[in-house]
This record gives C-alpha cells, structure tokens and sequence, in this order.
C-alpha cells in the first residue's frame, strides 16, 4: 500500500499558505500605507512651521532680509522665494546656515 496524502490533508495545508501568503501581503500593504501617512504628517508639521515663522517674522526662513538681527542666521534677500540655484540663499540652505 502507498502512502500519500489525502485530499483533505492536501486542503488544509494549501489553507494554511493561502493565509500566510495573504497574511504577508496585507501586512505589506499596511506598512505602506504607515509609509505614506507618515510623509503626510511631516509634510504637514513642516508647513505648519514654515506658516508659523512667516506670521511671527512676516518672511519665510531662508529668505528673511534682517535675519541675523534676530539671531537667526544669515540674511536672505527677502523677495518671498528662497531659490535654489546658483545665489547665496541655496549655499546658505546648503549648509544649514539659513
């Protein structure tokens, strides 16, 4: 007599790497989605803060003309953008002076 296995056995193991699997893709999805929120919230705090600075200094950090009066670093132009290309506003942002 051969031993194999049986149609139930065969269905219950299947089951069972059916919720694994299943198991192991939700979870992954339910990481990214963690991910994703947590972009959110610091992509909020983070214009939360930058609105903060500009009602309590009326211009944006990295732009602020009279900056270093304040003791805030060094001064930008104050033209409401802080650029990033070839001025001193993006080599100051650079190196974290600003």
């Amino acid at each position: 007599m051969k031993k194999a296995f049986s149609i139930l056995e065969l269905t219950i193991v299947l089951t069972i790497i059916g919720l694994l699997v299943a198991g192991i893709i939700t979870g992954g999805k339910l990481l990214e989605q963690a991910k994703v929120r947590n972009y959110i919230t610091i992509i909020h705090d983070l214009n939360e803060s930058i609105m903060t600075f500009k009602n309590t200094y009326n211009a944006l950090p990295g732009d602020m003309k009279n900056a270093a009066s304040f003791g805030l670093g060094t001064n930008g132009d104050g033209d409401g953008k802080v650029e990033y290309n070839a001025t001193l506003e993006s080599y100051l942002i650079y190196l974290g002076t600003s």
